[in-house]
């Protein structure tokens, strides 16, 4: 099982590649969390505020969650993957990062036997910190551009 969770994520990564010169950067949380549900779980990306005191979703129905005291935040803070027991199975809070720049953390709720995916999910996180702040310099270079404001 372990080996085919890890080639199915594999083959998400580069569907997710593959796509990305085409996609839009608000089309990237899904798509994200549409790899990892191939192998049985879920993830969700939480972006930090221009504070830095909170981790907010982007995805509809999820909370805000305050970067002191949690988990989350620890990942965030720290640089470092995080990992939890839940009722419902493992957690795992892997920080979005660019370079040296934090950009937030995705949750994945692990699928079961999720032993071994874990560098591949780390891949899928690290193509999705890169897609949204690429994607998202963009767009504001060329809403400044047509603003005028360059």
């Amino acid at each position: 099982m372990v080996r085919d969770a890890r080639g199915r994520l594999w083959e998400e990564l580069d569907r997710i590649l593959a796509a990305s010169h085409r996609m839009p950067v608000a089309d990237v949380p899904e798509q994200v969390a549409s790899a990892v549900r191939a192998v049985g779980g879920d993830a969700v990306i939480h972006v930090v505020d221009l504070e830095q005191r909170v981790l907010v979703p982007l995805r509809g129905g999820e909370h805000v969650i305050d970067i002191d005291g949690s988990i989350a935040g620890r990942a965030y803070r720290s640089g470092t993957d995080q990992r939890t027991a839940g009722a419902d199975g493992d957690v795992m809070w892997i920080p979005m990062l660019d370079g040296a720049d934090r950009h937030g953390v995705v949750r994945v709720d692990l699928p079961p036997d999720a032993d071994g995916i874990e560098p591949a999910l780390r891949s899928l996180v690290t193509i999705a910190a890169e897609l949204i702040v690429s994607k998202s310099k963009i767009a504001t270079a060329s809403r400044d551009r047509v603003d005028g404001r360059t």
